[in-house]
C-alpha cells in the first residue's frame, strides 16, 4: 500500500524523517529532492528494493543506477578505493558530481554493473544531508 508523507525539504521535521526511515527499512520506495531533480530511491543495500525501483522505471538491470551517499567517509564503505584525484575533484567541484567507482562493495548486487563499477555522487541539498544524518546508508537516486 503506497503511504504519502509530505516533508517539506528546506526543513525536514525528524517525526517525518523518521517516517521515511521506517519504509525504507521495510523495503518501500520514496520520491526525494537532491541537488539536482527530484529522485526515485530506496535502500542501496536491499536487492529487493532495488528490483523495485528497475520495475517502475521499467529498465533493464543492465543499466545500472546511480546512489547517493553523505560524505568521503560513507563512500569508504561502498568502494575497494578512492583515488586521490577523486579527493581533489570532490572537495573543489561546485556543482553535483558523480563519479564511477571500480570494484563496489556493501551494495545490493542487482545495482552494480556488470564491470562491477557503481555511480556515486555526494548531494550537497540540505534535505539530502539532513535525511543522510538519520538513515547512514547509501541511497538509490
Amino acid at each position: 500500500m503506497a503511504k504519502y508523507i509530505e516533508i517539506n525539504p528546506d526543513n525536514p521535521q525528524p517525526h517525518k524523517l523518521a517516517e521515511v526511515i521506517k519504509t525504507l527499512k521495510a523495503g518501500g520506495i520514496i520520491i526525494y529532492p537532491t541537488d539536482t531533480v527530484w529522485g526515485l530511491g530506496c535502500d542501496a543495500t536491499n536487492s529487493e528494493a532495488v528490483q523495485k525501483i528497475y520495475a517502475i522505471k521499467q529498465r533493464d538491470e543492465s543499466k545500472a543506477l546511480i546512489i547517493l551517499v553523505k560524505d568521503l567517509e560513507m563512500l569508504q564503505n561502498y568502494v575497494e578505493e578512492i583515488p586521490a584525484t577523486v579527493f581533489d575533484i570532490l572537495t573543489t567541484a561546485k556543482r553535483p558530481t558523480t563519479i564511477i567507482y571500480p570494484q563496489a562493495k556493501n551494495l545490493a548486487p542487482n545495482l552494480i554493473a556488470a564491470d562491477g563499477s557503481i555511480a556515486i555522487r555526494i548531494p550537497q541539498h540540505d534535505f539530502c544531508q539532513a535525511f543522510f544524518e538519520e538513515w547512514q546508508k547509501p541511497l538509490v537516486s
